[in-house]
């Protein structure tokens, strides 16, 4: 009895990953959020019937918005301002990297849900 320890990740599962790790390097965040207590719970008038209504936007494109807070760090942008305006091979080297580390993390996760029945 052998147990298998590795996992065949194929080039074209991480490709088809890069739009998505693109989009995590323009957009990831990682300003920590800390968390403040409430005051008080505010007593609640009617169970089980929500305080805010929740509307949906209906307008084009404000789903494509950045919802990042302004105090955040995008990496991206951080990457590039190191610079004097233009983004070196150093600098495009470095967010080239971070797409594909990111591009495997996902199709490593992708590919281990699908074999492990939790897609």
């Amino acid at each position: 009895m052998s147990t298998r320890d590795t996992m065949e990740l194929k080039e074209e599962t991480i490709r088809a990953q890069y739009e998505a790790a693109l989009g995590l390097v323009l957009g990831f965040d990682h300003a920590p959020r800390l968390a403040k207590p409430l005051a008080e719970a505010a007593v609640e008038r009617s169970p089980g019937v929500g305080a805010r209504p929740r509307f949906r936007s209906t307008v084009p494109g404000m789903s494509a918005r950045s919802t990042a807070r302004p105090g955040g760090v995008r990496l991206a942008e951080r990457i590039e301002g190191l610079g004097d305006g233009l983004v070196s091979p150093v600098q495009a080297a470095c967010l080239g990297a971070l797409r594909r580390a990111l591009a495997i993390a996902l199709a490593m996760g992708e590919t281990f849900s699908a074999q492990s029945g939790l897609a």
